[in-house]
C-alpha cells in the first residue's frame, strides 16, 4: 500500500481497478439471464442479487491483500474504514434492476479517493463490451480511445438522458425538469451509469439521475470530469454526497441547474409553494467519527435528542424513528428513511413524516433533513444540519421559528452528551 500511495500520479491505482473490473466482468457475466440468479429485495425494495454481493466480496478481498491500508466503501458492504486516508468506493452493479431482467445496461463502478478526493475511476459494461476509464489530471478514455464532450452550446441542439421518470425507484422529480425537456432537442431513457458516459463521449450533452449515492457517482464522476465536462449535484455541488446527479458538456451546465436547483416542493390547500431550508452548524472538539456515530446511535438519540425511543437501520434505504414523551402515551413520533448514509461525512432523512399528539401541521410539506460531518481548518469537527421543505406560506412561519430554536435546543444537547462545554 505505502508504494502505491508514494506514487504522485493517479494514474498508479489504474492498473488495480482494472484487475478487480476484469475479476467483476467475469462474475457478472457467468451470472447474467442465468435461470438460477438468486435476488433478494433490501429494506429500500431495491433488489441484490448473489452477483452484487460476489462481486464486492471478491474487491475487498483484492484490496485487502494488494493495498492493505486502504478503506473500502461498498454499497452491499458499507464502510470499511480506512488506515491512511485512502479507499476503494464500489458499486458492484450499477444497475441491478437492469442485470436481473435481462437487460445489458449494466455495470461495475469503481473509484479510488484519498483524503476525499476522486484519484482515478474505471466503469466497466460487460454486456455492452465497453469499459471506460479515467485519472485525475491524465484524461478520460474509452477503451483505449481518449474520449471529450461534446461542444454544443445551446439547450435547444441538446440531448438530454434520463432514467426511470415515475419517481418510485428514483425519488422525486425536479419541479422544473419538464421544462428542461421542452428546451431540449431530444430525451432519451438511458439512465444509471450509461447516460453519463455518453455525456462524456460527446454523445448527449446533458444526463440526470435524481437519486445518488456516493458509489453510483465517484467513478463516473472522474470520467466525465476528465473529459472536459461537469458533474455536480443539482445544487451545483462539486461532490460525490450530494443525493443526486447531473453531468453536462459544461458548456450548458449552468442552464441545466436553472431546471434542477430546487428544494423539496410543498404543497399549500392544494397548490405548490416554494420553500426554504433551515441551516444550523457548530464545531466541536470530537473527531468526525464520534459525531456521526451520535446520529445513528440509538442510544445517543435518546440523549441528546431527549426521546423515549429510538430506532435506527443504519444503512442505505433504513429506517429512522424517534419518539418523544410516555412509551405507552406518546406525544410525537417521527419517522425517516436514511436515503443518504455514508460515514463519517453524511445522513439524510427523507421522506419524513410526523404524528403528534397536538395534532397535524397546518401545511403540507415534503421534509428532508441532512447532517453533514466535516473537518473544519483549525482541527475541529464541524457538524451542520439542513432541513428543507419549509413553505414560504405565513402558515408555516410559527413552525420554521420552532425549528430553529428547537436546532439550537438539540445542539446544546449533543454537547451535553458529549460531555463537553465548548466555545
Amino acid at each position: 500500500m505505502s508504494k502505491i500511495r508514494s506514487q504522485k500520479h493517479a494514474t498508479v491505482w489504474l492498473p488495480l481497478l482494472h484487475e478487480i473490473a476484469d475479476r467483476a466482468d467475469g462474475i457478472a457475466l457467468r451470472l447474467f439471464r442465468d435461470a438460477g440468479l438468486r435476488v433478494e429485495s433490501k429494506a429500500d425494495d431495491s433488489p441484490v442479487s448473489e452477483a452484487d454481493r460476489a462481486i464486492e466480496a471478491m474487491a475487498r478481498e483484492v484490496i485487502a491483500a494488494r493495498a492493505p491500508e486502504a478503506g473500502v466503501f461498498g454499497e452491499e458492504g458499507g464502510e470499511t474504514p480506512s488506515g491512511d486516508g485512502t479507499r476503494l468506493i464500489i458499486d458492484p452493479i450499477d444497475g441491478t434492476r437492469n442485470f436481473v431482467r435481462g437487460v445489458p445496461v449494466f455495470g461495475t463502478l469503481l473509484a479510488i479517493e484519498q483524503d476525499g478526493v476522486v484519484l482515478a475511476g474505471v466503469v466497466s459494461a460487460p454486456a455492452l463490451r465497453a469499459r471506460w476509464h479515467a485519472a485525475r489530471g491524465a484524461g478520460a478514455f474509452a477503451g483505449a480511445r481518449r474520449i471529450r464532450v461534446s461542444t454544443v452550446s445551446e439547450l435547444s441542439r441538446a440531448h438530454v438522458f434520463h432514467g426511470d421518470l415515475s419517481g418510485r425507484t428514483e425519488g422525486p422529480r425536479p419541479v422544473r425538469l419538464p421544462g428542461l425537456f421542452a428546451a431540449a432537442e431530444r430525451t432519451r431513457g438511458f439512465g444509471d451509469f450509461y447516460q453519463h458516459m455518453l455525456v462524456a463521449e460527446g454523445a448527449g450533452e446533458v444526463a440526470i439521475d435524481p437519486k445518488m449515492q456516493p458509489w453510483d457517482i465517484a467513478a463516473v464522476k472522474i470520467v466525465v470530469e476528465e473529459a472536459g465536462g461537469r458533474a455536480t449535484s443539482f445544487a451545483g455541488e462539486a461532490t460525490i454526497h450530494g443525493g443526486n446527479l447531473v453531468s453536462t458538456n459544461g458548456v450548458l451546465h449552468a442552464a441545466a441547474l436553472e431546471f434542477l436547483d430546487s428544494p423539496p416542493p410543498s404543497r399549500q390547500h392544494g397548490r405548490m409553494c416554494p420553500t426554504r431550508t433551515h441551516v444550523h452548524e457548530e464545531a466541536f472538539d470530537e473527531t468526525p467519527e464520534n459525531v456521526f456515530a451520535i446520529l445513528h446511535t440509538p442510544s445517543a438519540i435518546r440523549k441528546w435528542w431527549g426521546a423515549s425511543r429510538a430506532i435506527v437501520v443504519p444503512r442505505a434505504g433504513g429506517l429512522w424513528v424517534a419518539q418523544w414523551g410516555s412509551e405507552d402515551e406518546p406525544d410525537t413520533i417521527a419517522t425517516a428513511t436514511l436515503t443518504v448514509f455514508d460515514p463519517p461525512r453524511r445522513v439524510v432523512l427523507g421522506s419524513y413524516s410526523c404524528v403528534a399528539k397536538s395534532g397535524p401541521m397546518p401545511f403540507e410539506a415534503n421534509f428532508e433533513t441532512e447532517f453533514t460531518v466535516r473537518i473544519a481548518k483549525d482541527g475541529r469537527t464541524i457538524l451542520r444540519v439542513a432541513q428543507a421543505g419549509f413553505p414560504l406560506d405565513p402558515a408555516a412561519d410559527e413552525f420554521y421559528a420552532a425549528c430553529d430554536r428547537g436546532w439550537r435546543a438539540t445542539f446544546a444537547g449533543i454537547r451535553r452528551y458529549l460531555g463537553r462545554e465548548q466555545t
